[in-house]
């Protein structure tokens, strides 16, 4: 059964220009917060939405504080919700009550929800039929990396404020590194939220800084300051316009990652916490290519009609094809809630094909949901076993809820020889499930905002591809210590250019060396990194909370893919009420007083936990000033053009080459080492 079909099919364009980004551009999803009505309507008017990034050494630190303005006659309990990158952790949660931030608290999801309803709907006595106005707020995670913020209430011709603070680390790719925020709404396209909008982002890095654009957005918009070659700062300020586009900034490096760099978090003589970032140095050999069958599974359900994204889709497609060597073949598979093969096995890659191509990417015009277990069954079905396989799943949606059950999908691919890769498009892709399946067959997933400069990210992706990366990894630890409690819990292959977060617990006193140890072409490979087992270490007390948000990460892979029995949640629990985490299990609650949360029995844990992370970021910012510090007293540092080599926005082109990444890696894609 094939998916919908479309209205008469409109002319390929045979203009490049044409091949914008917007395949890549999801479904308008709330990145960046709305606030509306509980019972529907309109969103709130946003009155400010200021935001503070501060990056040391690839440890980003976002806060996100936003004004809501209630302009009806009556209070409203209203819905915010908001989205967090793949690699992020949800830190804290706060509301201003009575002009006081009130910090919320992590409690088991069920009670916390039912302590807000009893807050919002009291029983009301005859004796007292006044209904007390309360303040109370709840934070919930209604899917992978997605929150909801449910408020009572916001005052009738008032304000509601809200502040928002997640970490994250930023991986590096070669020699650059890329932040994001995401600020697309999920709102009806003719209903923009609108408001006042400033960034500030806090740049700095040991390793010298050698050039930083912003894609998203003009020279004339972003106000860079360069204070040193190892601290830079940027400001973007909008005093009305559109809250509706990421802001992308890719800074660049003064050399290129190669080996293991560590982060340490110690208290008190209490077991460590470390992040170790493995880069895999680069081989000098690639491979010569080979022939490879290219199949691509694409998303054309209901989020794919906008902004002519499956037209786009079908040529860039088409000529990324023509890039691809005499001997790869190539197949299509459209998929909505059931698949359609372009062809029933791979084709030729000649101009024939590429016509007929053409004329099945224009029956479908982007309607239903999205299923994609029909549809990489039927890749499966149509490869032929003798030549390798590369299946590429491209989708900006959320699939089936069926596809919260992994072992389905593990099980399919563990009887088939291919590497699967995935590009998550937008805020909504289901992260969780691609990153089962590439793992699972030796590929990888790579996030896509819209505004990235799809050129530079495919170049980066091609290159990585087309090496061979290590593989069979495992770390231990020789010295005094030990390590323990490791996220992931199975390791990825590492690609050269690309880069590994692990993090773990450790142990013991004294010293010790991280080995991470993997093959690559058949031969061993031993990556070092010396581990100083101090007593106390609370520079980066970020990571501890960063570790907990994995090692539930790895928990619920496991219960998806069916290694773990669903009472395991209880472990999720357990982590998320002890480190302050949002999860699937656990929320925040926020009450409008200390006596509030004493009346509930709740332990006051967050702010404490706030306030040592501030102060570990107060103390890497004094340490990174004193020793990198060239400014001379009294002196200010001035604006300059800060644009070093990394190309603009995204464009026709760069779309090409996003695609070209994927399939360019045709040596490396081999039956996989069991």
């Amino acid at each position: 059964m094939r998916p919908s079909p479309s209205m008469p099919p409109p002319r390929f364009s045979s203009c490049l220009a044409v091949l914008v980004t917007l395949l890549f551009s999801a479904t308008l999803s709330h990145a960046a917060g709305l606030l509306v009505p509980a019972g529907g309507g309109e969103p709130l008017a946003i009155q400010d939405h200021l935001v503070r990034v501060d990056i040391n050494n690839n440890i980003a630190v976002t806060e996100v504080i936003q004004v809501f303005r209630n302009d009806s006659n009556m209070p409203l309990e209203a819905v915010y919700s908001f989205p967090l990158p793949p690699s992020a952790s949800l830190a804290g949660f706060s509301m201003w009550i009575n002009g006081e931030e009130v910090t919320g608290e992590v409690l088991e999801r069920d009670r916390a929800r039912a302590i807000y309803q009893e807050v919002v709907h009291p029983a009301v006595s005859a004796q007292s039929p006044i209904r007390p106005q309360k303040d109370p707020g709840l934070v919930e995670e209604v899917s992978s990396r997605e929150y909801r913020v449910t408020i009572f209430p916001v005052p009738a011709q008032g304000t509601q404020k809200v502040r928002v603070l997640y970490y994250q680390y930023l991986s590096v790719d070669a020699d650059r590194v890329t932040y994001v925020y995401p600020m697309e709404t999920r709102a009806a396209e003719d209903s923009r939220a609108r408001g006042r909008f400033s960034l500030d982002v806090e740049l700095r890095s040991a390793v010298p800084l050698t050039g930083c654009v912003f894609p998203s957005h003009s020279e004339q918009q972003v106000v860079t300051e360069v204070f040193n070659p190892h601290r830079a700062s940027a400001h973007l300020v909008r005093a009305d316009g559109d809250l509706d586009q990421d802001f992308v900034m890719v800074y660049s490096l003064g050399r290129g990652t190669a080996g293991l760099d560590l982060v340490t978090f110690r208290k008190d003589r209490e077991d460590g916490y470390f992040l170790l970032l493995a880069s895999a140095p680069l081989s000098d050999q690639v491979p010569e290519a080979a022939g490879v069958d290219y199949t691509f599974i694409l998303d054309v359900s209901g989020s794919m009609r906008h902004a002519r994204k499956l037209e786009v889709a079908g040529e860039a497609i088409a000529r990324f094809l023509s890039d691809c060597g005499p001997d790869d073949h190539f197949n299509v598979i459209a998929f909505n809630l059931q698949p359609s093969a372009f062809a029933p096995t791979a084709l030729p890659n000649d101009s024939r094909s590429l016509l007929q191509l053409e004329e099945f990417l224009h029956s479908f015009r982007g309607l239903g949901g999205t299923d994609l277990y029909p549809a990489l069954q039927l890749a499966y079905e149509q490869a032929d076993t003798r030549r390798k396989q590369a299946i590429i799943v491209i989708t900006d949606g959320g699939l089936n809820d069926l596809d919260e059950r992994h072992d389905r999908f593990l099980d399919l691919v563990s009887l088939h020889d291919a590497t699967l890769f995935g590009l998550a498009v937008g805020n909504e892709a289901n992260v969780p499930l691609l990153e089962a399946l590439s793992r699972a067959t030796g590929g990888f997933v790579a996030a896509i905002s819209t505004q990235e400069n799809l050129l530079e990210k495919g170049k980066l992706l091609r290159d990585r591809m087309r090496r061979e990366p290590l593989r069979n990894l495992h770390l231990d630890m020789e010295g005094n210590g030990s390590i323990a409690d490791l996220s992931p819990t199975m390791m990825p292959a590492l690609y050269p250019g690309g880069q590994l977060a692990i993090l773990g617990r450790y142990r013991g006193q004294g010293s010790g060396i991280l080995h991470l140890r993997g093959t690559r072409a058949g031969q061993e490979v031993d990556l070092k990194a010396q581990l100083a087992l101090s007593e106390t270490d609370t520079a980066s007390p970020e990571i501890r909370r960063m570790w907990a948000e994995h090692r539930v990460h790895d928990v619920l892979q496991e219960i998806r893919s069916a290694a773990r029995p669903e009472a395991d949640r209880d472990a999720v629990i357990r982590l998320g009420t002890q480190y302050s985490i949002v999860t699937p299990y656990t929320s925040f609650l926020v009450l409008e007083s200390d006596q509030m949360f004493r009346q509930y029995g709740i332990e006051r844990r967050t702010a404490s936990l706030l306030d040592e992370e501030a102060a570990g970021r107060a103390q890497r910012t004094q340490r990174s000033d004193g020793e990198f510090s060239s400014i001379p007293p009294g002196e200010s540092p001035k604006p300059i053009e800060w644009n070093v080599g990394l190309g603009a926005g995204a464009s026709g082109p760069e779309f090409l080459g996003l695609l070209s990444a994927l399939l360019a890696g045709r040596a490396i894609l081999r039956r996989r080492i069991s």
